[in-house]
């Protein structure tokens, strides 16, 4: 076999590949315990990309085993895992990017995967107006109960490789993490060959944002039904209360928002995760954008079964852009949704469990607003079909200026009546 290209990829750098259909790409972990953030593109366009999202979906894991084919965010396999040395990667953590350096360390301009993931992409001359999420290449992040995420030292050791083969022509970044702060690359920056290394990271605390009601009048007041299949945009400000709720039961609403200074900047569930330490929402909740700061706190929630790791259907994001469209709203890219009423369980090997959605008629979740934001809400089916009763159900959005809307008589269930939701909600379909 002809090897086409050989790099090392130095510690805290990054570096582009490309392989042709067929090809094999071997990413090898040089020193031990170092991540590697791994993009891949399809050559023919860009705008199709290896989607961490999307693998969730087509496994129904979090994590991601040899034999595995891997797919785009247009659900076709580009990728396919043929050999695995470790067996350990992560599908979940977003690129560690300069806000989170400068905001959680307090060290600015620092370097970080973000910007080592774009050099080489901007180098080919690319235009694509996003980077995806990475794959993380040998990172540890054990599921340690609760839905709560652990950040730990990977266990590659010096010379182990994960090899993969290309199923479509495609070229990409590599990434070798330069966090020094915590075990995601053993606190310490290392090599990787790309025919790569893991950095580990301890999960600390971000400082919360907290942000007081803008001064002003508050904009009127928004109650609106949202038809099965269909999707609403409503501007909300900073202070307002935001609440969807499920009339009929049986529905997931998919929560999708940008910030209205800067629609670049989005309501991003893979940094939720990685804020919060967990895959689950519950009430006080911090909801954060893809710069890492806080645009909703969850309130009140009368189900507490939300999901924040799999992705939209083809259907719901049409919806969102039919009504952004009507409310002549321009947003670069519609981001993966927060999934609001749906059940998506995690077991400790990474498995993703989804059931139909538990929520029953009259089900509330309430987020008080701490950014201006336009936020668009569908009533369409999630990504896994199964997640829905009855996608064809409405759903029914309010935002409030008063706090005391915050009814302190929303039911709450136990977990008996939970399962018993499922069970009964599995025996309509």
């Amino acid at each position: 076999m002809t090897v086409r290209c050989d790099t090392v990829v130095a510690g805290g750098f990054g570096a582009g590949w490309e392989a042709h259909t067929g090809e094999i790409i071997t990413v090898i972990d040089l020193e031990g315990e170092q991540t590697g953030d791994f993009v891949a593109f399809v050559a023919e366009d860009p705008e199709e990309w290896l989607s961490p999202v999307h693998c969730r979906e087509a496994l129904r894991s979090i994590f991601v085993r040899a034999g595995d084919r891997l797919v785009s965010n247009r659900r076709r396999a580009v990728l396919e895992i043929v050999h695995d040395d470790v067996g350990i990667h992560d599908a979940t953590i977003p690129a560690c990017d300069p806000t989170r350096y400068a905001v959680e360390f307090g060290v600015p301009g620092h370097r970080n995967c973000l910007d080592n993931l774009w050099h080489p992409v901007r180098e080919r001359g690319v235009a694509i107006e996003r980077m995806p999420e990475p794959l993380n290449l040998f990172q540890n992040t054990p599921i340690v109960g609760d839905g709560r995420i652990g950040l730990i030292d990977p266990v590659s050791m010096p010379g182990q490789r994960v090899v993969l083969r290309a199923l479509v022509d495609l070229f990409g970044s590599l990434s070798t993490c330069p966090r020094t702060s915590s075990p995601v690359t053993g606190c310490a920056p290392r090599r990787c060959g790309s025919s790569s290394r893991t950095q580990r990271s301890r999960g600390r605390p971000m400082p919360l944002l907290m942000v007081d009601p803008a001064p002003g009048p508050l904009p009127p007041e928004v109650d609106m039904p949202i038809l099965g299949g269909e999707a609403l945009s409503v501007d909300v400000r900073q202070g307002q209360l935001l609440t969807v709720g499920a009339p009929d039961g049986g529905q997931v609403a998919a929560l999708f928002a940008w910030t209205a200074s800067d629609p670049g900047e989005w309501l991003s569930p893979h940094h939720t995760r990685v804020f919060g330490g967990t895959f689950e929402l519950r009430m006080g909740t911090r909801l954060v954008t893809n710069r890492r700061r806080p645009i909703f706190v969850v309130g009140r929630d009368s189900l507490r079964r939300h999901d924040l790791l799999l992705p939209a259907s083809d259907a719901a994001i049409e919806a969102v852009r039919r009504a952004l469209g009507r409310a002549n709203i321009v947003v670069p890219r519609i981001p993966d949704p927060v999934n609001i009423f749906a059940w998506a369980r995690l077991d400790h090997e990474g498995r993703i469990d989804v059931r139909p959605s538990p929520a029953r008629p009259g089900e509330r979740w309430t987020v008080r607003v701490l950014v201006d934001a336009h936020v668009a809400v569908a009533a369409a089916p999630m990504g896994v079909p199964e997640g829905s009763v009855d996608p064809s159900r409405p759903l029914h959005v309010t935002v409030r200026n008063d706090v005391r809307d915050l009814l302190s008589d929303l039911p709450v269930w136990t977990e008996e009546e939970h399962s018993q939701a499922s069970a009964d909600a599995n025996a309509s379909r």
